[in-house]
């Protein structure tokens, strides 16, 4: 396990520094008449994100979910880019930090109702006195936009998460699946 964490950690640094390029390699002619309907392309974007991961495992680590967004936003792609956040457990002292490649589109350049949504990544898991242990976590859903402006973008996201467990946490405390099964909501500010 220690040997895939090196792959892991420059696999995120190989995504953070594509990002950036995915963002800047859309032109648009400046000779075109584009209506603009959407967001404006090929922009930096940054946002917050606010919600709750239900454990589905039965497990106690249901959390509240604080997350801050960076990254790209072109016609047909909502966000691309990384996030992080703090996800702290409702009743107990467990606590998740995740780092994360995101990605928001609804696959067209007109603006749509809803969005596909994407996260995936490397959590920082402390669960009750144990020390802090990682894993790959992940998320799939589908976004629902609420309002819509050039420079401002509200949503809300309904999803499917899931936190591996490391192997180390299994022996120190009382989660003793490789797995926790998430249902995610999340209301989130894009600019």
């Amino acid at each position: 396990m220690r040997k895939l964490r090196p792959s892991i950690l420059a696999l995120l640094l190989g995504l953070f520094c594509f990002i950036p390029a995915v963002g800047a390699t859309t032109a648009i002619p400046e000779n075109e008449n584009i209506k603009e309907t959407g967001p404006t392309p090929n922009k930096f974007t940054w946002g917050v994100e606010l919600g709750s991961s239900i454990d589905l495992s039965g497990y106690d680590t249901s959390t509240f979910d604080a997350d801050i967004i960076l990254g790209f936003r072109t016609r047909t792609i909502r966000t691309i880019g990384i996030g992080t956040g703090i996800h702290r457990a409702f009743g107990s002292d467990n606590t998740f930090v995740p780092i994360y490649a995101i990605i928001n589109t609804s696959f067209r350049s007109a603006p749509a109702p809803c969005f596909f949504h994407c996260k995936i990544g490397y959590s920082f898991n402390t669960i009750g006195n144990s020390p802090t242990y990682g894993d790959v976590m992940a998320s799939i859903g589908l976004g629902f936009n609420l309002a819509m402006r050039k420079k401002f973008q509200s949503h809300i996201i309904v999803g499917y998460g899931f936190r591996h467990i490391d192997s180390r946490h299994r022996e120190l405390t009382p989660i003793h699946a490789k797995n926790i099964n998430l249902a995610q909501i999340a209301f989130g500010l894009m600019f």
